[in-house]
């Protein structure tokens, strides 16, 4: 009993500490305050029949009170409490107007039960029933005011001490609520106080827990989402967290702008989209794996969680809250390890390799485990059973080895090798075994395993390969040799040959080029090709070049075009060039042009000279047949001077015969056919017998034929009657070419170590630009053609000849003295080439000496025209 009593005190002083609470609360005070009322008020019913004897008919509202107490305890237990209280309620509030109405009506001070009533009700059932009831109360007092005025209401029946006792109760009751409501507003102040704590606590808490979530959010791979779905199904993005923009590259504003989450899935994904979707419409959770596009166009794999937000009311889903999960690497790995599958399970299901297992017992001792005998018999053609002991099948020379690896492996250092076993029917086979082992929780080896490898036709392959490459490597080195060989002999051709060879990339830039390339071009040239108009001669030669260069280049088509290039010594010199155009053996692939220069030069001379021989013949041998034809006519005309135009006739036969001597005797030259015969003679000797011969010639034409000869000339080695030829054109010349009456001398004289001839005149000179082509044959200067000489122009092209021919066949017999003083004298006219050929010069006014050094002596003092020949 005393512990339902301080139970039932507790449930009324104690606050609650929340709305569910609150509820139970009230429901656990309702019922403690029918166990504590209900003996109360019985007590008081009882006390007042005792103090009034004559009212025992108060017992009846004390038992009709207990009934109603039970009822409520059972509508309580029965979860009515609402009824239970309205019952409960409604008597206090009968047994108030029965205590009022017995007690003097509105004038007694038991109208204030009324409060008590009034209070009692506020706290068991709101302060709208407690309105309700001060109304009634209000409306109660109303009617038995009435009452008494109109004299039915019947007078006090109390005595002193049941007033007193009906005011006990009142402040007892009022004593009790005051105590349980400061007791409850004091357990509610420090609820809310703790509340107050708390709440901040949390709020510390959360602040915490939302900055860890956004430092997760912000290096995690998933992002959280939150949309909002308006009534015709459209979707907002309301919540894009996390990692969004990391997974798709796109912001949220970017995202919305685009159309949100149907315009980044996968065209092949769309449909299960829109199936997730109808599920999500349905309120039912999805978990889904689908692709996205993110906007560097990449393909990503996320799983997405979503958990449709629901209005009962309207029946349908208003938004959806979830997480998306990149599981990209993950479904690669998945891909990768499924691919991984299949070539395992399709290798596996063709391999011929077997395995096996041996377990080991703790001595050391090891002993068959299993063995995959299909396959070990394809490899061995042995059975299981035949195989006794283990290593029956290795080749003598490696089944110690293979023992040897295997103890390795029992003792925990698995070994794998390479081994030849012996089949059953005797071939040799190549297997290769890898070993492991397995270690039991103290690190004992208990098992190890084996695969062999069938590497027969690898070692077989290798073998080959290795004949191969070694055979390979002979002929490798055999061609390199062979390229190397070749290569040397096209760079000995190209950097000896006399042509210019270059090849040319398609831009114009040379690749390379041979040493008479540069020579021919110059350094200039060597970068492109274009470069080659540079060295041309003129204008007409760089546009042929030009043209045929780029025709060459476009159509690829083989040109060949002659030009002239201005060499770096200042001479123009002919060239035939010709662009082929050629497949660049490079990575460009690309085509190019081999460019060969060829100096013609000679041949254009030739042809030159040719044209001028023949042009020279026929003016040579015209001009006597056209004095022979006008003789002849003249004969006719005037018969009676027949001695003078014999005289003429014969003069001109002469001439022919002289000409076609001339022209013999250089055919012989050219021909190799004239020798000389070489002796020692005097060449004062050979000097004073062509001067006896024209000195009647020179004075029947006034001139003045002077001779001075070096009596200290020793005797040279030569042909004396072929440097009398040569002696008499020179001396010819001299006559035939001076004026009457003018001055000409001939000297000879010993200088150092060569004897000089010199043939002087006060002739017309020759002109110097003519001088370069004085000894060309049938060359004549103009002002020579104007005169009345019969030369024929070969004259000094025979004293080249001849002489030339003396320093061939001096330098070939030289043994003596004398032969090395000719050949000495011979170099000393070479210094001379430069003004007029090897041998001879052609001054007007001055004839430096020629020596062997370049050096000149004073002119003559006279200024005569000389002739020289040393």
């Amino acid at each position: 009993m005393r512990r339902l009593v301080s139970e039932s005190i507790r449930h009324l002083t104690e606050a609650p500490l929340s709305n569910k609470d609150s509820a139970v609360r009230t429901r656990q005070v309702f019922g403690a305050l029918l166990l504590i009322s209900t003996p109360i008020l019985v007590t008081y019913l009882t006390l007042w029949t005792v103090f009034a004897p004559g009212r025992s008919d108060r017992l009846l509202f004390g038992v009709a009170f207990g009934l109603v107490s039970v009822i409520c305890l059972v509508l309580v237990r029965t979860r009515y409490y609402w009824v239970a209280q309205y019952v409960f309620v409604g008597s206090i509030f009968l047994l108030a107007t029965v205590i009022a109405a017995t007690a003097g009506g509105t004038l007694a001070a038991y109208y204030g039960v009324y409060l008590v009533v009034i209070i009692l009700t506020a706290w068991l059932s709101g302060w709208r029933a407690a309105g309700v009831v001060t109304v009634l109360s209000i409306l109660v007092g109303l009617g038995m005011g009435l009452l008494m005025q109109a004299g039915r209401l019947p007078p006090p029946i109390g005595t002193p001490m049941t007033a007193w006792l009906t005011h006990s109760l009142i402040i007892t009751i009022i004593t009790l609520f005051s105590y349980a409501l400061s007791m409850r507003l004091n357990g509610a102040l420090q609820h809310a106080i703790a509340e107050l704590d708390e709440r901040k606590k949390l709020e510390f808490a959360l602040r915490e827990s939302e900055e860890r979530f956004r430092l997760i959010t912000s290096t995690v791979s998933d992002y959280t989402f939150q949309t909002r779905v308006a009534a015709d199904r459209s979707v907002e993005p309301v919540l894009l967290g996390g990692a969004f923009e990391v997974i798709t590259g796109y912001s949220q504003t970017e995202y919305v702008a685009r159309g949100g989450w149907p315009s980044i899935v996968h065209p092949d994904d769309v449909k299960q989209d829109v199936e997730d979707m109808a599920r999500l419409h349905e309120n039912q959770r999805v978990v889904s794996e689908i692709r996205i596009i993110a906007k560097d166009g990449a393909i990503r794999w996320v799983r997405v969680y979503a958990n449709p937000m629901w209005d009962d009311q309207a029946n349908r889903m208003i938004g959806i809250n979830g997480a998306v999960q990149d599981i990209t690497e993950r479904k690669l790995a998945e891909e990768a390890l499924r691919q991984s599958e299949q070539r395992y399970r399709a290798i596996s299901s063709i391999i011929s390799d077997y395995a096996y297992a041996y377990r080991v017992d703790p001595d050391g001792s090891y002993y068959p485990d299993w063995l995959t005998e299909d396959s070990f018999r394809r490899v061995t053609g042995y059975e299981k059973k035949d195989i006794d002991p283990a290593y029956a099948i290795y080749h003598p020379d490696d089944g110690g080895r293979a023992r040897h690896d295997v103890e390795e492996t029992v003792r925990g250092n698995p070994i794998s090798g390479e081994y030849r076993i012996i089949t059953q029917e005797g071939e040799h086979r190549w297997i290769y075994i890898r070993r492991q082992v397995e270690r039991d929780e103290t690190g004992r080896v208990v098992r190890f395993y084996g695969a062999a490898q069938n590497i027969s036709e690898q070692k077989r392959l290798e073998a080959e390969l290795q004949q191969y490459a070694a055979h390979l490597e002979q002929l490798v080195e055999a061609r390199t040799a062979q390229l190397r060989s070749t290569k040397e002999q096209i760079e000995i051709v190209l950097n000896h040959s006399t042509d210019a060879i270059a090849l040319i990339q398609s831009n114009g830039d040379i690749k390379t080029m041979n040493p008479a390339f540069v020579s021919m071009f110059g350094d200039q040239v060597s970068d492109c090709i274009e470069r080659i108009l540079w060295v041309l001669a003129d204008d007409s030669h760089r546009a042929a070049v030009g043209n045929a260069l780029i025709r060459a280049l476009q159509e690829q088509e083989p040109l060949r075009v002659e030009t002239q290039i201005l060499a770096q010594d200042g001479r123009e010199r002919d060239f035939d060039l010709a662009f082929i155009p050629v497949e660049l053996a490079d990575e460009s692939g690309q085509n190019g042009l081999l460019v060969s220069a060829h100096d013609i030069t000679n041949l254009k001379e030739i042809e030159r000279f040719k044209a001028r021989f023949v042009q020279d013949a026929l003016h040579d041998m015209a001009t006597p047949i056209m004095g022979l034809t006008t003789r002849l006519y003249l004969l006719r005309r005037a018969p009676e001077k027949v001695d003078e135009h014999v005289r003429a006739l014969e003069n001109q036969v002469q001439h022919l015969r002289n000409l076609l001597a001339d022209l013999r005797m250089l055919s012989q030259l050219d021909r190799g056919e004239l020798t000389l015969t070489p002796a020692a003679d005097d060449l004062n000797r050979v000097v004073r017998r062509v001067f006896d011969t024209y000195e009647p010639v020179a004075i029947s034409k006034q001139q003045t034929l002077t001779l001075s000869m070096d009596e200290n000339l020793p005797p040279l080695l030569i042909d004396g009657r072929q440097i009398e030829r040569a002696l008499v054109n020179l001396i010819s010349n001299a006559v035939n070419y001076t004026p009457d009456g003018k001055d000409i001398y001939i000297q000879t004289q010993l200088e150092g170590d060569s004897a000089v001839f010199r043939v002087g005149d006060q002739g017309m000179g020759v002109p110097p630009e003519d001088l370069p082509r004085i000894f060309e044959r049938f060359y004549r200067t103009d002002r020579a053609r104007k005169t009345q000489s019969s030369g024929t122009g070969l004259g000094l092209a025979i004293v080249k000849e001849i002489v030339e021919l003396h320093k061939v066949q001096s330098a070939r017999r030289a043994k003596s003295g004398r032969a090395a003083l000719l050949l000495s004298a011979y170099r000393a006219a070479v210094c001379c080439k430069r003004l007029g050929g090897w041998f001879l010069r052609n001054r007007i006014e001055r004839s430096p000496r020629c020596k062997a050094d370049d050096h000149h002596e004073p002119a003559d003092k006279q200024g005569r025209q000389q002739w020289v020949v040393a």
